[in-house]
């Protein structure tokens, strides 16, 4: 990885390149036929979920409930997460990487019959601000703001400047209507997660949603204890999750944050809203 940074970095990387899609459809034995709209980069590792996965996302989102999913991608946990909250639920789906964007927005527009998706090209962040976002091929398929993190340890070589704001600001603004429903929060920043949820903080004190944080793979132990403690300041309990990747197994202190290499948790609030 250091020597291709170090060529990618003296002029010799490859161009940018764009990739197509191609519309597949699968069906679940509830939810009957979903379509999605699969990015055709070869790094997209896409597959059909299983009814499972939406059942068990039933557990925290009833029909009408809103959630947010932060990076979002192409949709991959959107859909799910929008099936689990019906389509007079609301899904915020925020994704600022406008290679991606353009597959989040076709998936927004299928399966309307039984979701709503609402895709919002920008990143969340603590201010309103521009950033820049390093991704490991020319496709821009995996990467995001990866400040804090030494380039060669993350070989990351390709930049897009992208728009960030304040999850809290944007929507007391533009969606003032579904903040008392919002029960349900996916976070997934390659290494920007702590950031993402201080810019919706308020969001959390007033209304505790369950949520899914990622704690990455590159962050050191101040990072990740400093990450944990923020959650916990809130008022959640933080669990490692089983096979579906959002019910609550283990619950992980403080202590436990180096115990793996890279893990997603599911962290519940000790007294949520009723």
């Amino acid at each position: 990885m250091k020597l291709k940074s170090l060529v990618w970095t003296l002029g010799l990387k490859p161009k940018p390149k764009k990739y197509g899609t191609r519309r597949i459809q699968f069906d679940l034995a509830e939810d009957g036929r979903v379509e999605f709209e699969k990015w055709l980069h070869p790094k997209d590792g896409f597959h059909p979920f299983p009814q499972d996965y939406v059942l068990a996302l039933r557990e925290y989102l009833r029909e009408g409930d809103t959630a947010i999913d932060i990076g979002a991608h192409c949709g991959d946990f959107t859909i799910p997460l929008a099936l689990a909250a019906g389509a007079t639920g609301a899904v915020f789906a925020w994704e600022p990487n406008p290679y991606v964007f353009e597959v989040l927005e076709a998936n927004a527009q299928l399966n309307r019959d039984k979701t709503n998706i609402l895709p919002v090209c920008a990143a969340a962040g603590p201010v309103e601000s521009v950033l820049s976002f390093h991704y490991s091929d020319p496709g821009f398929c995996n990467g995001g703001n990866l400040q804090g993190i030494n380039r060669w340890k993350h070989g990351h070589a390709f930049s897009l400047t992208v728009q960030a704001l304040r999850v809290d600001d944007w929507m007391r603004k533009n969606h003032p209507e579904r903040i008392d429903r919002l029960r349900f929060v996916k976070v997934d920043a390659e290494g920007f997660d702590l950031q993402v949820l201080q810019s919706m903080e308020e969001l959390l004190r007033k209304q505790h949603p369950v949520m899914h944080v990622e704690f990455y793979r590159h962050l050191q132990r101040y990072q990740r204890e400093t990450l944990w403690s923020f959650i916990d300041s809130l008022g959640y309990r933080i669990y490692s999750v089983g096979e579906l990747g959002c019910e609550p197994v283990d619950r992980i202190q403080q202590s436990d944050v180096m115990k793996w290499e890279h893990f997603d948790t599911i962290c519940i609030a000790d007294n949520p809203p009723h």
